[in-house]
């Protein structure tokens, strides 16, 4: 009996190796729509004031608030969207990566990132198109004029931040918190109207 287990034991380590799965395959990038008709129950407000969301569109009122897109958080990943200013100097912003905030409307800009969206600043971290206290964009942001859709792209990979408006690239900015997490539209004020539609993220699964 022992010579033949002696003789087994080899044939069964070998044949345990062979059945050993392959690696995990990196998963494909995928795209998905954050704000569309019918997705309203997507997003919770939190903090003052709030957004009228109607036909895939939301619309500010009052604040300071955030809007958070509550269904999941994201690694890596490119969020486009676009928005509308009711005046120039209208004030809002986009959060991402930040933790779960609770109640607490301050924890997007201050564990995350905000991209401002203001009123052009050149030289300045807190005008269209910054990272809001740390990177200021190029001069002369190229924004439409007021009543018109602009477009935002925000591409987020590892620590780098790559903002883009009306497909210029604007800023980059190295970062340093928390590799993953929410997405936000800010309400900033009862003066400052903005508009955000055609909300949608490539999620590349890094």
């Amino acid at each position: 009996m022992r010579q033949r287990l002696a003789w087994l034991i080899p044939f069964v380590l070998v044949c345990a190796g062979c059945a050993a799965p392959p690696p995990a395959r990196p998963r494909e990038p995928s795209f998905h729509t954050l704000l569309g008709p019918g997705q309203e129950t997507d997003w919770k407000h939190i903090g003052d004031g709030g957004f009228k969301i109607e036909n895939g569109i939301a619309t500010s009122h009052g604040g300071r608030g955030v809007l958070v897109y509550r269904k999941r958080t994201f690694r890596n990943f490119v969020l486009g969207l676009k928005f509308k200013q009711n005046k120039a100097d209208a004030d809002s912003g986009v959060f991402v990566r930040f933790p779960d905030p609770g109640k607490n409307a301050t924890a997007p800009a201050t564990m995350g990132y905000q991209i401002e969206i203001y009123k052009v600043i050149n030289g300045s971290n807190q005008g269209m198109g910054a990272i809001d206290n740390f990177a200021k964009p190029i001069d002369d942001v190229p924004v439409r004029p007021v009543g018109e859709w602009n477009t935002l792209e925000i591409s987020c990979i590892g620590q780098e931040y790559r903002v883009k408006l009306n497909g210029r690239q604007v800023t980059v900015f190295k970062g340093d918190r928390a590799p993953r997490g929410y997405i936000g539209l800010q309400n900033h004020d009862p003066e400052s109207i903005v508009q955000f539609r055609n909300v949608w993220v490539l999620d590349l699964h890094q």
